[in-house]
């Protein structure tokens, strides 16, 4: 599991291991990713769609490739400015 806890830096994450049975707490406008992993996300209030972005382009962008992001999303970006998204309620 990937963590960028400053969207504003992408190029700043924290990896953390995940194990079957593990749960975690990914506080909200934290951006994550989990890369090579298959889970099961559960949602508490409940899952919001619309408050899900596709942040790998930008973190390919910002970090010059240095921190790891999903090729396969890079097209998949459903804003037009990061910093529009620290401006609301993610």
């Amino acid at each position: 599991m990937l963590v960028f806890p400053d969207l504003r830096d992408l190029r700043r994450y924290e990896q953390h291991p995940l194990e079957p049975g593990l749960f975690i707490y990914i506080p909200p406008g934290t951006g994550h990713r989990g890369l090579d992993v298959f889970v099961n996300v559960l949602t508490i209030p409940g899952f919001k769609p619309h408050n899900e972005y596709y942040l790998d382009r930008d973190i390919r962008d910002a970090a010059g490739g240095a921190a790891p992001f999903n090729e396969n999303l890079i097209g998949a970006k459903n804003y037009e400015r990061i910093e529009d998204l620290l401006l609301t309620d993610l």
